[in-house]
């Protein structure tokens, strides 16, 4: 407990009276009795608090965090809230809070962004509400540690799980890739539209409903898809809030999601200079949870990642041909050749597609006028080494390798754009 603003007010204008000697002691003894009273009718004001959100957390984008207040008395509350989050976290409020009506409960927002994944404690929630006179200041504490996990991006999971329910996909840049009505394996329903014929309305749906629907069809074919994580050096490396490989993580989950959402086998093979996590190619519902939990808690090592023996394991452990997604980095010469050199060599039995993250600020450095020689030297390097990466891409492509090299912000939807048109041109 202790003064508000209004208290040291009235302290003021205390001292200002008190250069009229037959006032300041009434004053005085008005002050104390209102202090006296404001602090015994507000001392004990009833009232919870409970933090509400998503226990599962994703990585790299604004998460809402629900702070439930319960007034318990008859009289307003004016409470001002902090909550303990983990420090590794950046929150858009510090301090939230408001005036809460007698009986009433508020709830009061705020928002954390998780940039490293793993298992975090959010801690206690402190108080400050204000006495009924605005005198005191009353401070409380609420032990209200919680256990959390940061996952890749799951909302964008559920994102692209919702508008694929609604058809409304290219609201995030998915582009069209399947013909709705054609094939035998029933796929969805949707509102009916005036090209569809008769015998695809669902007369069941379309009589609950009061409007036509329609029963969706696609082409009943399942695919295998690998995807291939290089948890190496070189994706450690920061571009934006997140490293290369906490992109690469993003996209291979709703990637995975996809997928497995389209009926196909998907797999996962993480490595670096080892095999650090293999999960052979599966078609089950569940195998999505399995993936998930493979990518939760992944962290970049500081080895040079063996392509070689990453490469021959799965084409070992793979006979039937498959889509293999690999997301990687082409920024260095001597990596890149091998790279190219594993990569051509699978596309004998395999499809591969190989995934690279942007780096903006090295395209930056190499647009850049310098000041200094030491910028002059920066801007050499940072040509050098894109023009390294155009190579190695322009290499890749002859051989006959899709590549998808992208900026953060764009990398997972360009790889399911190109996963899709693989996909129904046939080429897997």
């Amino acid at each position: 407990m202790f003064p508000s603003v209004r208290f040291v007010f009235l302290f003021a204008a205390g001292c200002i009276l008190s250069l009229f000697k037959g006032v300041i002691l009434y004053y005085n003894a008005v002050i104390l009795a209102v202090l006296l009273f404001d602090f015994l009718i507000s001392q004990k004001q009833p009232f919870s608090v409970e933090r509400d959100f998503d226990y599962i957390l994703s990585i790299g984008v604004e998460n809402p965090i629900q702070i439930k207040v319960a007034n318990k008395s008859g009289v307003p509350l004016s409470v001002k809230v902090k909550d303990e989050y983990p420090q590794e976290f950046s929150a858009s409020e510090r301090e939230i809070g408001g005036k809460i009506s007698g009986y009433q409960t508020e709830q009061f927002h705020y928002t954390i962004t998780p940039y490293k994944r793993g298992e975090y404690t959010f801690g206690d929630v402190f108080t400050r509400r204000m006495s009924r006179l605005g005198l005191w200041v009353f401070e409380d504490t609420f032990n209200l540690e919680t256990q959390a996990k940061v996952y890749p991006n799951v909302q964008m999971v559920k994102k692209y799980d919702l508008l694929s329910r609604k058809q409304m996909l290219n609201l995030i840049g998915v582009k069209p890739s399947k013909i709705y009505g054609q094939g035998t394996e029933f796929e969805m329903l949707r509102d009916y539209q005036v090209d569809d014929e008769y015998r695809v309305i669902d007369w069941k749906a379309t009589s609950k409903k009061g409007k036509p629907i329609s029963r969706v069809y696609q082409v009943e074919r399942t695919r295998n898809v690998m995807l291939m994580i290089d948890a190496g050096r070189i994706m450690g490396v920061q571009v934006g809030d997140l490293t290369k490989l906490e992109h690469a993580v993003n996209s291979a989950l709703l990637v995975s999601f996809v997928a497995l959402r389209l009926g196909e086998r998907v797999g996962l093979c993480i490595f670096s200079s080892d095999i650090k996590e293999y999960i052979p190619i599966q078609g089950r519902k569940y195998h999505f949870n399995v993936i998930m939990e493979a990518l939760y808690n992944l962290k970049p090592d500081a080895y040079e990642s063996d392509y070689k023996k990453a490469f021959e394991y799965i084409s070992r452990k793979n006979k039937k041909r498959a889509l293999v997604v690999v997301y990687t980095d082409l920024i260095e010469k001597h990596i890149s050749q091998r790279l190219i050199q594993y990569c051509a060599a699978l596309k004998k039995t395999h499809l591969p597609v190989c995934v690279a993250v942007k780096d903006m600020n090295i395209t930056r450095i190499a647009g850049c006028d310098p000041q200094t020689e030491r910028e002059l030297y920066q801007k050499a390097v940072a040509q050098t080494l894109l023009k390294e990466r155009q190579l190695a891409i322009k290499e890749l492509n002859r051989r006959g390798v899709r590549v998808v090299d992208e900026l953060p912000e764009k990398l997972t939807i360009s790889t399911i754009n190109k996963y899709l048109e693989l996909k129904h041109t046939m080429r897997i």
